[in-house]
């Protein structure tokens, strides 16, 4: 049900956290089996290499983990949008619902992101806690010697110095790639216009943007998690030694000390850890449910409205007139009539008129659905891209002349649609933009709403 949500890299971040708690885990086996070695005295130092190994390596799966699970997250949201994209794509009669928008809207472009990432994290760490206790209840731990005390805190003081020392750099990394992911959330702004309007030209000017802003933010992210990644492995390293130091030179001062040996052995608070990670457990489990009703709301959010009549609004024929360029009145009394009237005008320029609230907006966006790819929509206000005004300030003048030239030059279709393109101009934009409708209508059939009389 929820397949936007799974990818490889999810897998293999889950498979790095079974990973690491195997390791972790496994060093829970060593102590006792170090601590048999030592009362029986037999050879000790394979278990002791063994237990430093696990100790050591248990770091990279932890970062491979942390890397894929970053990947894992924009595959989703990948996924995500690209399903969103197969459900509301083409579904032009929908787009000038307010209330389906307002509705619909919200979780394409930032609560898509927010929950899978929340939903991800809780994941890897719920199974991660899961993991911990049963695997270390298994393995049999044992309570830390009061001696090593001061290895931790010297441990602890070189974690917090060397995260110091890191945190200009950390920080720089994360406010990049957070203008990165910023930019990337803000290219959804215009996938509800883009998607389901279907204009190809503004579907390819869109998903080039989306594509490259989504490939920026997903790199920037993973650098910053691998460089921070790196930083906290090396210094968990290090500050593993002193702790190293006091077993190894504490096992050399008592090898023949039985009593000591054992009581050295049992170094690790494996239970105490048991009981602190169960709970976790406990409240993790009290935050499944609410993980699972944000993704259930992701879901519902792709799904296309059970009663589509109800977002597709009203059209009033008596009220809508619809004259030709020489201002003969065309007799429209259905959608039927109109469809026959624009498939018979190759070229030409079809003006349609009418009150407030009669559904000129919501016919247009009808024409488009019926017509498909054989027709262009630009409505009134919209977010579709436009090569010509991307990320940048124009007038509404200058704004309305570039766009009009942008469909000159590159929109092939036969039928182009333009919804109140006068609206915001003064009476001489109004006049040069006509003209080029005029050039544009001797191509291809307009049909247009406008917003003043002429």
């Amino acid at each position: 049900m929820y397949k936007w949500l799974y990818s490889k890299s999810l897998l293999y971040a889950l498979l790095g956290v079974i990973i690491q708690q195997l390791m972790v885990a496994s060093s829970t086996l060593w102590i006792v089996l170090l601590s048999k070695a030592v009362t029986s005295q037999n050879n000790i130092f394979i278990w002791l290499i063994l237990f430093f190994a696990s100790l050591s390596l248990v770091y990279l799966p932890s970062s491979l983990t942390a890397f894929f699970l970053g990947k894992a997250k924009f595959c989703a949201l990948f996924n995500y949008i690209d399903q969103f994209c197969s459900s509301f794509q083409g579904k032009a009669t929908l787009y000038t619902s307010k209330e389906l928008k307002k509705l619909k809207k919200p979780y394409i472009t930032h609560e898509a992101w927010l929950v899978i990432e929340e939903a991800l994290q809780f994941s890897t760490t719920f199974l991660s806690l899961l993991l911990n206790v049963i695997l270390n209840i298994l393995a049999i731990s044992f309570l830390i010697n009061t001696a090593f005390l001061w290895s931790y805190a010297l441990a602890f003081i070189w974690i917090v110095l060397s995260l110091s020392l890191t945190v200009n750099l950390l920080g720089t990394l994360s406010q990049k790639a957070q203008s990165k992911r910023t930019l990337m959330m803000d290219t959804l702004h215009p996938s509800w216009d883009s998607v389901l309007i279907d204009n190809s030209w503004n579907l390819q000017v869109w998903k080039k943007k989306w594509f490259l802003n989504h490939k920026n933010a997903q790199d920037t992210h993973l650098n910053s998690i691998y460089i921070t990644e790196i930083v906290t492995c090396v210094s968990m390293l290090i500050s593993l030694l002193p702790i190293f130091y006091v077993i190894f030179f504490e096992m050399r001062s008592h090898l023949t000390e039985t009593a000591i040996l054992v009581s050295l052995v049992a170094v690790l608070p494996r239970q105490v850890f048991c009981i602190q990670n169960m709970g976790d457990i406990v409240l993790y489990g009290g935050k499944l449910s609410t993980i699972r009703g944000k993704i259930k709301g992701l879901q519902r959010a792709l799904l296309l409205p059970e009663n589509s009549k109800k977002y597709e609004g009203s059209i009033n024929w008596e009220k809508i007139e619809v004259k030709n360029r020489e201002h003969i009145l065309e007799k429209i009394v259905s959608f039927d009539s109109l469809v026959h009237l624009i498939s018979n005008t190759q070229k030409g320029r079809l003006t349609m008129r009418g009150s407030n609230g009669s559904g000129k907006s919501t016919l247009l966006a009808h024409i488009k659905q019926h017509f498909t790819h054989r027709a262009f929509l630009l409505p009134a206000n919209s977010s579709l891209l436009f090569s010509s005004i991307d990320d940048r300030s124009f007038s509404s003048g200058e704004k309305a002349t570039r766009i009009i030239d942008e469909i000159l030059d590159n929109i092939d279709t036969p039928i182009v649609l333009l919804d109140e393109w006068d609206a915001n101009l003064d009476a001489k934009g109004i006049a040069d933009i006509s003209k080029k409708i005029d050039l544009l209508a001797t191509r291809k059939c307009v049909v247009e709403v406008r917003h003043r009389g002429e």
